[in-house]
């Protein structure tokens, strides 16, 4: 197979947040259809328990820093951003995400959706395919597979080359298993962690009067309490922002 190797462009040093770089802009639809001209590569959707994980693991640390796009998706990493005097609005994962598959069907972008259960990933594919009669599915797995089976989607995935890969396997999964399948390959990669079971209607996203006051996590943490664990990153991301101030 032919290497496929992507324009390198010189970007303009981005702000970071624990070290962590954040793309700076007003319009990361666009900034990520100029990545698909420009060969693709990977998007990562950043917010405070993923920056505290990457403290502590090296690989999400390496995807994160290696991303051709690092978005904002919290609020907390947009607060971080404020400090600097950066004034980025948090945009949530599933959102830039849909909007991408919006504009894959117009397009005619061939996408691949890997992860979630295998309930999950059927249903997903029911739905889509409703909401967006046009969308070119190349590729659809689960995400509950031996080693050898990933193997098996590996190889699919390089030989179909589809323009946008939807992965929703969890941090810290997804992000690195991004960094190191997209290499010589085209197309977006971005982890959507739950956004599967919301777009299945396995789950509900919080209503959007919630989201505007920024309490999305709460009726998360509430509609799921196991989430609850998740709410413990928050201090450590608070106590490690306070140390990082003077470098950040």
């Amino acid at each position: 197979m032919m290497r496929l190797h992507r324009k390198k462009k010189k970007n303009k040093p981005r702000p970071r947040v624990m070290g962590l770089p954040i793309n700076q802009s007003d319009d990361y639809l666009s900034d990520a259809i100029k990545l698909h001209q420009n060969g693709g590569g990977q998007i990562v959707t950043l917010n405070t328990e993923m920056a505290v994980m990457s403290r502590k693991n090296k690989d999400l640390y390496e995807s994160i820093c290696k991303a051709d796009i690092v978005i904002p998706e919290s609020i907390g990493i947009s607060f971080a951003l404020t400090l600097k005097g950066v004034h980025n609005k948090k945009t949530p994962g599933i959102e830039i995400s849909w909007e991408l598959l919006q504009y894959a069907e117009k397009e005619q972008w061939i996408i691949a959706l890997i992860g979630g259960s295998k309930i999950v990933n059927d249903k997903l594919q029911k739905r889509l395919l409703k909401e967006l009669p046009k969308l070119r599915i190349g590729i659809a797995e689960h995400g509950y597979h031996p080693k050898a089976g990933w193997l098996t989607i590996e190889n699919k995935l390089k030989f179909i080359q589809p323009d946008l890969v939807l992965i929703g396997l969890g941090t810290p999964f997804q992000e690195i298993w991004a960094m190191k399948t997209s290499q010589n390959s085209k197309g977006l990669w971005i982890g959507v962690g739950g956004s599967f079971d919301v777009w299945a209607d396995i789950k509900k996203r919080a209503p959007k009067w919630v989201r505007a006051f920024n309490l999305e996590w709460l009726f998360r943490m509430i509609k799921e309490p196991q989430r609850l664990r998740r709410f413990f990153a928050l201090p450590s991301f608070a106590l490690a922002l306070m140390k990082s101030l003077r470098k950040f």
